[in-house]
């Protein structure tokens, strides 16, 4: 699943992290599709008698991940911009939270969660961090420090997750820290990872949409 199920939920722990037992109440279409699949999933094992367990990560980057595409993976985008010396985005004020995940991180939980048994377990990054402090952190990695901020997407402003069940049952541990990701993936993204922009040639509704998304001759 994905962390972005919480969405506007009301979290019940006082640090204001969600916990899985908190109400989701997803904003956008990728995290009600997901929330959706979870009560698939969930009826399914009620009514079939099959077993089942959901993980909720969030925001997992590293090598292997698509840097080409400009609707998605904020820090996969921040990289391809770098790359080609081009401004590095923030839509808003860029003081939106949220915790971040090396992939590396969360591979042996992940095995150890075929073990578990209808559970929702969060799982990744234990500290939230603001989008200007990550973008800071990439730009000293990249060598490049042209940062501009766009208009604000639609979006929450705080989804930091409760990492206490992935660490009770899984294990869970940021053993690769957040800045050391981001250098090892940096250096993957050098060796000819980066491509030409993947753009969408039509949209289903063009209302409303961002203008940073549309191509130059729709401008």
């Amino acid at each position: 699943s994905s962390m972005s199920v919480y969405g506007h939920g009301v979290c019940t722990d006082p640090r204001k992290t969600f916990d899985e037992n908190d109400m989701p109440s997803p904003i956008d279409p990728y995290g009600i599709a997901k929330y959706g699949c979870e009560q698939d999933i969930r009826a399914a094992g009620m009514h079939m008698g099959l077993d089942w367990v959901i993980i909720r990560p969030h925001n997992v980057f590293g090598i292997g991940q698509n840097v080409n595409d400009r609707y998605r993976n904020v820090i996969g985008i921040w990289m391809h911009q770098a790359y080609n010396r081009e401004p590095m985005t923030i839509y808003g004020d860029g003081e939106q939270e949220r915790a971040f995940t090396y992939v590396d991180n969360i591979m042996e939980p992940l095995y150890k969660a075929i073990e578990l048994h209808h559970e929702i377990i969060n799982l990744g990054g234990k500290d939230g961090i603001t989008i200007n402090s990550v973008c800071n952190i990439v730009a000293a990695v990249a060598g490049w420090n042209e940062i501009i901020h766009l208009d604000p997407r639609y979006e929450v402003k705080r989804a930091i997750p409760n990492p206490s069940k992935s660490i009770e049952l899984l294990d869970y541990n940021d053993v690769t820290s957040f800045k050391t990701g981001i250098e090892i993936m940096w250096e993957w993204v050098k060796n000819g990872k980066v491509k030409e922009w993947y753009v969408w040639d039509t949209f289903e509704l063009d209302k409303g949409i961002y203008s940073y998304w549309k191509k130059e001759k729709d401008l």
